[in-house]
C-alpha cells in the first residue's frame, strides 16, 4: 500500500493511527509535511508496530502520543526535522533512519532498545532522554552521534563516525559507553556528569575523552588512537575520576592533561597496580615486571606533580586491531535478515587452510589423490608382469 499526501490535500499528516495493536507491514508513505502520527492529544495508543515500510516526510517522520512503538526493517527519512520521535518506549531495530535529528526518545519513558540500525542525523543521530535505554550494534553519524540526557543508558558495540562529537554524556550519570569505535573531528567522548564508565572503546578525534565537569567517572581499557589535540583531558572542575589500562597511541600534542590534580591516573588496590601505556614514555623496564622503572608525568598547569605511578611497558591493546561493526542493510523482503555481529578481536583466528595461499586441502581432495596414486601403482605392477 502506498499513501502520498501533497500540499493541495490540506492535510498535515499522511497516516494517523488511533487504535491499539495496529500493525503496518509493507506500507510506503510520502508526505509534504508529516508522515505517520501514532495517537493524539485525546488518546494515547499502544501496540503499534511498523515493519518493512518506508516513510518519507518533509517534517516529522513518525511521532504522536503512545505508550510504546516498534519499528523493524524499515526506512524513515525526514528531510528537515525528526525522523523518529519516540512517543513511548521505543523498539527500533534493523532500520535505516535519517533526519536533522534522526531519533529521539521521550523523557517520560525508560527502557528503549535501539539495535542494528543505520542512523544518520544532520545535527544529531540519537537524542536519548529518559533512562535505562540500550543502544547496540548501530552505525551512527551526525554532528553529535549520540547525545545522552538520561541516566543508566548503555551505548555498546556501535560504530560512531563522521561526527563532531561522538558521544556527549551531557550532565547525566551512571551511563556506560563501551566497545564502540568512535571517530570525530572534535571530542570522541564528551563528559559532564558523574559515575559514568567509558571502557574498551577505540577513540579517535581532536580529543579522545574530554571531561569538562564530573566526579567518579572511570576511563579504562580504551585505545586512544592518534588524537589531534589531547588523548584524555580532565578539566579543573573534575575530581575523583579514575584513568587506567588505556593505550595512548601517539596522540598529538598531549596524551593526558589534568587541570585539577584531584584525579587518579592508575589503579591501585590490594590486588592490582595498573597504569596506562603511553607511547611517548621511553622509560625502560629493567626488572621485566611490565611497568616502566619511572612514573609518567601527566601534563598540567596546576604546578602539582600528577603521576601515573605504574605506566605500562607494553600496550594492552594493539593499535593495529580495529573494532568492526556489521550492520544489516535495510530490506523490504519477507526474509529475515541475519543478526548483525560486532567483533572485538584481540587475536587473529587460525585460518582453516593449507600452507599454500589460495589452496585448501579437504578430505575429498585427499581421497581423490590417493585413488589416483593407487591406480598408477596398479598399472605399473601389471606392466612389470
Amino acid at each position: 500500500m502506498k499513501v502520498s499526501v501533497s500540499e493541495v490535500s490540506g492535510s498535515s499528516v499522511a497516516v494517523m493511527i488511533t487504535g491499539n495493536n495496529v500493525v503496518l507491514v509493507g506500507v510506503i508513505v510520502e508526505s509534504y509535511k508529516n508522515g505517520l502520527q501514532v495517537g493524539d492529544a485525546t488518546k494515547k495508543v499502544s501496540g503499534t508496530v511498523i515493519e518493512r515500510s518506508k516513510i518519507i516526510s518533509e517534517d516529522v517522520g513518525i511521532y504522536g502520543s503512545c505508550s510504546d512503538l516498534s519499528v523493524f526493517y524499515s526506512v524513515v527519512i525526514s528531510k528537515s526535522k525528526q525522523a523518529v520521535s519516540g512517543c513511548g518506549v521505543l523498539d527500533l531495530e534493523y532500520s535505516n533512519i535519517s533526519g536533522d535529528t534522526a531519533v529521539t526518545t521521550s523523557f517520560w519513558y525508560d527502557g528503549s532498545v535501539i539495535k542494528g540500525n543505520k542512523i544518520s542525523g544532520t545535527s544529531t543521530g540519537l537524542y536519548l532522554d529518559g533512562n535505562y535505554h540500550t543502544v547496540s550494534n548501530n552505525e551512527i553519524s551526525g554532528g553529535t552521534g549520540v547525545y545522552l540526557k538520561g541516566s543508566g543508558i548503555v551505548v555498546e558495540n556501535n560504530e560512531i563516525i563522521n561526527t563532531v562529537t561522538g558521544v556527549n554524556v551531557a550532565g547525566s550519570h551512571d551511563n556506560v559507553v563501551r566497545g564502540n569505535r568512535i571517530a570525530s573531528s572534535g571530542h570522541a567522548v564528551d563528559v559532564s556528569g558523574n559515575n559514568n564508565m567509558i571502557t574498551n572503546n577505540t577513540l579517535m578525534g581532536g580529543r579522545g575523552v574530554h571531561v569538562s565537569t564530573g566526579n567518579g567517572n572511570t576511563i579504562a581499557f580504551n585505545l586512544v588512537n592518534m588524537t589531534g589535540n589531547v588523548g584524555v583531558y580532565l578539566s579543573k572542575y573534575t575530581g575523583g575520576n579514575l584513568v587506567y589500562g588505556n593505550t595512548f597511541w601517539y596522540c598529538y600534542n598531549y596524551e593526558g592533561v589534568d587541570e585539577s590534580g584531584g584525579n587518579q591516573w592508575y589503579l591501585e588496590n590490594a590486588t592490582h597496580r595498573l597504569g596506562n601505556y603511553w607511547s611517548y614514555n621511553k622509560a625502560s623496564d629493567n626488572d621485566g615486571d611490565g611497568i616502566t622503572d619511572q612514573p609518567y608525568r601527566i601534563t598540567t598547569t596546576t604546578g602539582l606533580e600528577i603521576l601515573d605511578k605504574y605506566p605500562l611497558a607494553k600496550p594492552l591493546i594493539s593499535p593495529y586491531l580495529q573494532t568492526t561493526t556489521t550492520t544489516p542493510t535495510t530490506t523490504t523482503s519477507t526474509t529475515t535478515p541475519t543478526t548483525p555481529a560486532t567483533t572485538l578481536s584481540t587475536t587473529p583466528t587460525t585460518p582453516q587452510t593449507s600452507e599454500i595461499p589460495g589452496y585448501q586441502y579437504t578430505p575429498t581432495i585427499v581421497a581423490v589423490i590417493a585413488l589416483i596414486l593407487l591406480a598408477i601403482v596398479f598399472i605399473l605392477l601389471r606392466k612389470r608382469r
